[in-house]
């Protein structure tokens, strides 16, 4: 006759820790959202108004225009800001030291005409003391006002024997005579390992008229192509047409050399070569 009164005090036991358990106002299906290294990061934001750029623009070259960010501290932790930096196409603006959880940035900036390229990003790195990080980027397009055309140079460069009487003007571009003058193909190269060479199809020199198309024809070489340790097109059996264009980088310069006719002398001295063509 215990039985049934054990049972149901066990019930009684049992309904008591399921109320305990049922606390009014949390899900238990919902849980808290954790802290975690991609729900810390600081909050930034372009400042989108009217007379602020926004992404995808085309600014006027020579003329001024605002720009500006909001930089605030993650909800979550509130950790202090701690640096913001601007860069303008990779090169720094600003690196500005912060102290707060929140800070809006305003600034205005302006392009020259000479400008090497034609789209422009501006790009914001916030920080906060906990070391955590978050970026945000505006593309806009500039509208050149009327480019003034690259200028074209002629080159001549004379290997007379063993002696090169245009050492000086081709080290202007980074390059010079290497090899045995008595070697069938001329040979020309870098000046050193710094020097970047590339061999192009002569017909695209007329094409690229403006800084910013050269500058375009660099980046695509740098995406698409692979530099030559030499070049050795040059027979010197005989004077012939050619149509090759050299691409150097030569530090910060970018240098297109379209190379359109050899002439071949044979005297005591040994072979002569004189290369000519143009340059910009």
């Amino acid at each position: 006759m215990k039985k049934p009164a054990v049972i149901f005090f066990m019930l009684c036991l049992t309904s008591i820790a399921l109320l305990a358990g049922c606390k009014k106002g949390v899900k238990p299906d919902e849980p808290e959202t954790p802290v975690t290294p991609d729900n810390t990061k600081p909050s930034l934001s372009i400042i989108n108004q009217e007379g602020y750029i926004a992404n995808g623009d085309t600014l006027q070259c020579g003329t001024s225009y605002n720009f500006g960010f909001i930089a605030l501290s993650n909800s979550q932790t509130n950790a202090e800001l701690s640096s913001l930096i601007i860069l303008i196409d990779n090169e720094e603006k600003t690196n500005l030291e912060l102290s707060d959880t929140e800070y809006i940035y305003n600034d205005s900036i302006s392009f020259n005409n000479d400008y090497p390229i034609d789209r422009v990003t501006i790009t914001a790195i916030l920080s906060d003391i906990a070391g955590n990080k978050v970026s945000k980027s505006l593309q806009v397009h500039l509208q050149k006002n009327n480019p003034e055309p690259l200028d074209g140079r002629s080159i001549e460069w004379i290997r007379k024997g063993q002696t090169v009487e245009s050492a000086e003007e081709m080290a202007q571009y980074g390059l010079q005579w290497s090899g045995s003058y008595k070697d069938i193909m001329a040979t020309i190269e870098p000046l050193d390992d710094d020097v970047i060479l590339y061999l192009c199809d002569g017909d695209d020199f007329d094409g690229i008229i403006y800084w910013s198309d050269k500058y375009a024809y660099f980046n695509e070489l740098a995406e698409t192509a692979d530099p030559i340790e030499k070049y050795r097109n040059i027979n010197t059996n005989n004077d012939s047409s050619y149509n090759d264009m050299l691409a150097v980088v030569y530090g910060d310069d970018l240098f297109l050399i379209h190379i359109t006719y050899a002439d071949i002398k044979i005297g005591n001295y040994g072979t002569q070569i004189t290369i000519t063509g143009e340059a910009k």
